[in-house]
């Protein structure tokens, strides 16, 4: 298992907001589990990066999010950032390692704008919600790109489902957004179909690449193979941000985000901070009428970057802030099921950020 230095080119902010519409190609990626959401995300960047095969071979590949796959029948492959972390990483072939919404961006060759792509988890009923709060917090959005393998049945119900919810959060007219990217297509010669917002691409390069850096050896006609398929790809890749830059016009939230569901989800996103300041406007008058100094309690968010919960059924820590005695919400992350208790995922309420309490004075 070989390490990857972080490229200077790049930049992966913890935020997920952006400042201008013109600076920045807003990308959201959505497939089912196991599509290839990752791989996809870690070859693209290369494809954008490096003007070759060659010129990738002779630099480290770039690996935003760690890989493992495997090559052959016997030997597995994986390949990871030095600064990716234990709970990041895909400790099996079938564990899915996308467990919650991360933004990558960096800047396109040559020029000043920047492509941030939003990986997602699955788009499960559940994980939907939180990535209509996750998409929230973004100024607008470029392009909603569903990832599919080239031999998946069209429109099943779990994509039919997605579309009809994104069409309830965006509003209707983001069906003009909307585009399909079509992975493992070399064995298809790159055509499942001709049609304006539709764009094949195969990741075989990308893994050829990581599996050379692990001193796995290929003869001639596998490096032809590869090479034809980085051509296709690099060049199918330029074409779609291309497209998105010229033919899509820029979904808004302050002007096209107009829907019920849209409303709803901006709606269940203040309850909790209007709650918050509530009961804490309720504990610093307590405080002012038991003590003789004027303190109060100070709330300090703090957000989270890995996709989180509150449980409802486990017991909760208590605090003692001057007078005031605070039943403190453990953070609990979250995979598919939670990581710290054995309640059921009903019990839980996801939440973005972390609620810390501090005693001050007032002057």
């Amino acid at each position: 298992m070989k390490p990857v230095p972080r490229p200077r080119t790049l930049s992966i902010p913890n935020s997920s907001r952006s400042t201008s519409a013109t600076d920045i190609i807003n990308i959201l990626l959505l497939g089912e589990s196991g599509v290839g959401k990752s791989t996809f995300i870690n070859a693209l960047v290369n494809y954008l990066i490096f003007e070759c095969l060659n010129q990738a071979l002779l630099n480290s590949p770039i690996v935003l999010i760690p890989v493992c796959f495997r090559l052959h029948e016997e030997q597995l492959v994986r390949f990871h950032l030095i600064e990716e972390t234990d709970h990041e990483y895909p400790n099996s072939l079938y564990q899915t390692a996308t467990q919650y919404c991360k933004s990558y961006l960096f800047h396109l060759n040559g020029t000043q704008t920047k492509l941030r792509i939003i990986n997602t988890p699955s788009f499960e009923q559940e994980n939907m919600k939180y990535i209509f709060n996750y998409l929230n917090h973004l100024t607008h959005l470029n392009a909603i790109c569903f990832l599919l393998k080239s031999n998946m049945p069209p429109l099943n119900g779990s994509l039919q489902s997605c579309l009809k919810q994104m069409c309830k959060f965006f509003g209707e007219k983001v069906r003009n957004n909307i585009l399909f990217l079509f992975t493992h297509t070399r064995s298809t010669s790159y055509t499942p179909d001709d049609t304006e917002n539709l764009f094949c691409f195969d990741n075989e390069a990308f893994l050829y690449l990581v599996a050379t850096q692990n001193s796995i050896e290929f003869n001639n006609e596998q490096k032809h193979n590869y090479e034809m398929s980085w051509h296709h790809s690099k060049k199918e890749s330029t074409q779609l941000i291309e497209y998105i830059r010229k033919n899509l016009k820029v979904y808004r939230r302050d002007e096209d985000w107009r829907s019920i569901r849209h409303a709803q989800v901006e709606i269940n996103s203040m309850i909790r901070p209007i709650l918050e300041t509530m009961k804490n406007i309720i504990r610093t008058l307590a405080l002012w009428n038991m003590e003789s100094t004027k303190v109060c309690i100070r709330l300090n968010p703090i957000a989270l970057k890995h996709s989180s919960a509150i449980c409802l059924s486990c017991s909760k820590n208590t605090h003692r802030f001057g007078n005031i005695w605070i039943k403190i919400e453990d953070v609990h992350e979250i995979d598919n099921e939670c990581n710290v208790c054995q309640c059921p995922m009903d019990k839980h309420v996801r939440i973005d950020y972390e609620l810390q309490h501090s005693l001050v004075q007032q002057p």
